[in-house]
């Protein structure tokens, strides 16, 4: 039998649940040994090879990184390894969650869309092959032809399934032509296009803004100077954005600038950061209120995202119904026009 694949809300689950356990007072192999408890056998047997794997010495993010878990969750666990090990568990459990919950939202919002799409091309189907062409022969039967109007509807019918099949293989040409042009390209690059098409830019800075400054955060906590979060920024390997940028910033450090107008003139980021980056080092309290920060951040994701979805829904509906109205149209024309010649 097909063996069942260690799901990412399962994976969710597993992160939160260690760092529950680590919170109340268990160490990290007797949380592990203890949640596998309660599992399915394929996810006992995963815990129980990263448990091995952690007993032989190897790293904890790189061994969750053979089974496959998010680049942003390791990140994450990285940096709060420093400062809080079960707050980065439960952190990093909590966004993936949330992101394995908006996609489970994303796809029952388009269900019925896509149902409905598919029902309006087997129609289509069905009109072009059986029910115009009789429409053509009862009126050539009568010596008559078909209405303009009908003829126009038929031919805008028609060129529907051109027209988006013709609309589908330009996306993946594009996407192909960006994946080739950008595949060796440095993360901001890679970034760049996206920072030009409008909610897509808003959207990419919000999640970048918040990824920094959740970091952070939690280096800082752990008692880590900004130059010396920076370096450790710079030696991880999950972030290659957070990485190159990590040496651009450390390098302008070093000569002199401070944080506030470095991370001021960073086109990636929000415009704010750097307020609440000097608001929090005349305070004193600069992790604290980046970390404020970044669940803000966190929030107004999940709003836009919210609200993105619903856009979505309604569109797609407009489209299918014009769809349907001008299907209806090609078939009542010609019969009310046969009517009206008999």
């Amino acid at each position: 039998m097909r063996r069942k694949k260690w799901n990412n809300r399962e994976k969710a689950a597993f992160l939160r649940g260690i760092g529950n356990l680590i919170q109340r007072g268990y160490t990290l192999s007797n949380s592990i040994e203890l949640f596998a408890l309660n599992e399915r056998d394929e996810v006992q047997q995963d815990i129980q090879t990263i448990l091995q794997q952690l007993k032989n010495g190897d790293r904890l993010y790189d061994v969750l990184d053979r089974f496959k878990f998010p680049n942003d969750v390791l990140s994450s666990i990285y940096f709060f390894e420093h400062y809080d090990l079960a707050e980065g568990f439960i952190q990093s459990g909590n966004i993936l969650e949330k992101r394995e919950h908006f996609k489970s939202r994303l796809q029952k919002i388009m269900q019925y869309p896509l149902f409905l799409i598919w029902l309006s091309s087997f129609m289509l189907y069905m009109l072009f092959r059986y029910l115009f062409p009789q429409f053509s022969n009862l009126f050539d039967s009568v010596g008559s032809e078909l209405p303009k109007t009908t003829m126009f509807l038929m031919q805008i019918v028609k060129s529907l399934p051109a027209v988006l099949i013709g609309f589908a293989l330009l996306l993946i040409f594009v996407l192909l032509s960006y994946a080739a042009k950008y595949r060796k390209q440095s993360p901001r690059t890679k970034l760049a296009p996206l920072l030009k098409i409008p909610f897509v830019n808003t959207l990419t800075k919000l999640i970048i803004t918040q990824h920094f400054s959740l970091s952070f955060s939690s280096l800082l906590n752990a008692g880590i100077s900004i130059n010396e979060a920076f370096h450790i920024f710079e030696r991880q390997n999950y972030s290659l954005l957070l990485q190159q940028e990590a040496t651009d910033i450390k390098f302008r450090l070093k000569g002199g600038e401070s944080l506030e107008s470095i991370m001021n003139e960073r086109a990636l980021y929000q415009r704010e950061l750097a307020s609440i980056i000097k608001h929090g080092q005349m305070n004193g309290k600069l992790a604290d209120e980046l970390a404020i920060y970044s669940d803000m951040l966190f929030q107004r994701i999940e709003e836009k995202l919210v609200k993105a979805l619903n856009v979505v829904q309604p569109t797609i509906f407009i489209f299918v119904g014009l769809i349907v109205l001008l299907m209806f149209l090609s078939v009542m024309l010609p019969m009310l026009q046969f009517i009206q010649s008999l």
